[in-house]
């Protein structure tokens, strides 16, 4: 029962995650302060945490009611968790959602041969599974039957990861968002809507925007961490599509306590992320992934802090390590909440010029800050998205950071969003969202 992990279903996707005591999860979609979130449009209100107690682990419901192996808990009622336990968060009715659940692996399981079946079941409705992460890849089996497998990320032939043998130099990433929109069929509200932008390779973009105009919610709209209407086309393929984003974009949350174990050092947390999320040849070569632990410590300036708990970092430390979390998986597209926010000083245009050198490999990479203008001169591009008169966020610009000054008939980026924030501004982010699509869309040169 020693650092099991939680595989979490939701819409016929599967997510490995390191177990950890106090992990939190429930399911609501936005607004949650949880770790973690199985939610979709049917969205629950309960809420749980996982706790680690006399060698043994338990799930507590804080709210709402939750189903452990077929058994209801109630508010402030705790289940004892087994191997191959299965959790499913209940409507306020107690009805369970089947097409979301968490199943815990306690144990080590190595299976020698892995057929390439689909899905010919529904998985929810099994009282017993088994299944395990081997390369990279998700299995899930049922006695001698294989009856799931992520065939997405399954190696090549050649036995090396097949995402290393494409080239992505020359491939820029077309975003379209059609629309962002929270809530049920009552009462909705669009948080994004008619989002059209490409990113290049070896360009660092910056989002602007006043509080509330969407900033966030189109990070995680990209990434497939929210539900939309959204695609992100790269090197020919939607990423929000079957499957296809993992190990090609990725995004670093503002908060980097929720990124690692605060009670693993730093080398673990790498060698872990590297082991679960990079690609093949590092999670099954011990040596290779050792060497490129210590290359991404030593370009994230966190050699000498390598051994200590990620509990006693600074919060520079803490920022950087977010960093190497991410850059370790070999991502082609990254995506910075904030990753200078509650850094101070030389430590903040240190964090800022290592993304510029990440980006400057051939990585695109796109940054929320709310201090652009002391490093402005790093990137290539702005994105500007303000809140309109309807209520949700448009896209206002798109272009260098140069000509966004003189669109704006501005003297610094701050001052932009000072002009494009709050209620009272809506009507000017009007003009600025018809502008753009009748005078600029399709021209970024400027």
């Amino acid at each position: 029962m020693q650092n099991p992990t939680i595989f979490t279903y939701l819409n016929r996707d599967f997510s490995a995650i390191p177990l950890f005591d106090g992990l939190s999860v429930d399911g609501i979609s936005q607004g949650s302060q949880a770790d973690l979130h199985l939610a979709d449009d049917y969205q629950s209100p309960s809420i749980a945490v996982f706790r680690f107690l006399d060698d043994q682990w338990f799930l507590d419901c804080l709210s709402g009611m939750i189903e452990v192996d077929g058994v209801i808990y109630q508010k402030n009622q705790r289940a004892l968790l087994n191997h191959r336990s299965i959790i499913h968060l209940c409507d306020a009715d107690g009805h369970v959602f089947r097409s979301k659940f968490i199943i815990v692996e306690m144990q080590s399981i190595e299976w020698k041969t892995i057929a390439k079946d689909a899905f010919p079941m529904d998985l929810s409705s099994l009282a017993r599974i088994d299944c395990a992460v081997l390369s990279n890849q998700l299995v899930v089996r049922l006695g001698d039957q294989i009856i799931y497998q992520d065939l997405q990320a399954a190696p090549a032939a050649s036995s090396v990861s097949s995402r290393e043998h494409q080239e992505f130099s020359h491939s820029s990433l077309t975003i379209a968002i059609q629309d962002v929109t929270v809530g049920n069929l009552i009462n909705r509200k669009t948080i994004l809507k008619d989002i059209q932008v490409e990113f290049k390779p070896k360009e660092m973009i910056l989002i602007l925007g006043g509080s509330g105009a969407g900033k966030s919610t189109f990070m995680e709209a990209v990434t497939g961490l929210v539900h939309s209407n959204t695609s992100a086309y790269f090197n020919g393929v939607d990423l929000l599509s079957d499957g296809k984003k993992q190990g090609v974009i990725t995004l670093a949350p503002q908060s980097p306590d929720e990124h690692y174990r605060m009670e693993d050092t730093v080398y673990k947390n790498l060698e872990d992320a590297a082991k679960l999320y990079g690609p093949y040849e590092l999670a099954d070569n011990p040596e290779l992934r050792k060497e490129e632990v210590l290359s991404v410590l030593k370009k994230l300036d966190l050699e000498s802090v390598k051994g200590s708990k990620c509990s006693s970092l600074s919060g520079g430390q803490k920022k950087k390590l977010t960093i190497a979390m991410e850059y370790i998986t070999r991502p082609e597209i990254l995506f910075m909440d904030e990753p200078d926010s509650g850094v101070d000083g030389s430590m903040v245009m240190e964090v800022m010029t290592t993304l510029r050198e990440i980006t400057d490999e051939g990585k695109i990479l796109c940054v929320i800050t709310h201090t652009p203008d002391r490093i402005r001169h790093l990137f290539d591009k702005v994105m500007v998205v303000g809140k309109s008169s309807e209520g949700c966020g448009r896209l206002c610009y798109f272009g260098s950071v140069d000509n966004a000054l003189k669109v704006f008939a501005a003297q610094s980026l701050e001052e932009i969003v000072h002009k494009i924030s709050g209620a009272e501004n809506a009507a000017l982010v009007d003009r600025y969202v018809l502008w753009f699509e009748n005078e600029r869309r399709g021209d970024y040169a400027g």
